[in-house]
């Protein structure tokens, strides 16, 4: 799909190196119409998504693999910029498309011209996310160090993941 070898470009541009540069351009990316929005409630908007499947860990392309989220808004013009726009979500846990979706308008003189590509970072999104829900009581209850640190390792403990996956730096090599 030509938004992966322009997203491999950019990725190269910015010193990720050529190497993942040279494997993201090799894959392909299979896109279906779909709609997305900032979450329930919210009005939606037509996209082409698809999922991008990554080996859990980068270093060790034979580990467990996830999905990351994809979504692919299209330009409004029909002979679009060759460059899209990537816009990465704020954090934590932050979904991009969701972002997107809230804050659409703002984007649309940019839609004039480009296309906007979208993908939801691991362990956000429906990328694979990394969540605990906190019941009611710790919300607000009396917290205390103690209390904290033992939740901590509790969420910990049910994440289907291994954390140590979901940084930043391991973030950009997807």
């Amino acid at each position: 799909m030509r938004y992966l070898g322009r997203l491999a470009a950019l990725l190269g541009w910015l010193g990720v190196g050529c190497a993942v540069a040279a494997e993201t351009a090799a894959a392909t990316l299979d896109l279906e119409d779909c709609r997305i929005s900032a979450g329930a409630g919210y009005p939606s908007m037509k996209a082409r998504c698809g999922s991008l499947v990554r080996p859990i860990d980068p270093a060790d392309p034979g580990s467990a693999t996830i999905e990351l989220a994809v979504a692919v808004v299209p330009a409004l013009t029909l002979e679009p910029e060759p460059t899209p726009l990537v816009p990465v979500a704020g954090g934590p846990g932050q979904s991009t498309i969701e972002f997107f979706a809230a804050y659409a308008g703002a984007f649309e003189p940019i839609r004039r011209t480009r296309d906007i590509v979208l993908l939801d970072q691991r362990g956000t999104g429906d990328s694979a996310p990394l969540a605990c829900g906190l019941g009611e009581e710790l919300l607000e209850g009396d917290q205390t160090p103690e209390r904290a640190a033992e939740e901590a390792q509790r969420c910990l403990d049910r994440l289907q993941h291994d954390p140590r996956y979901f940084t930043t730096s391991v973030a950009v090599t997807d």
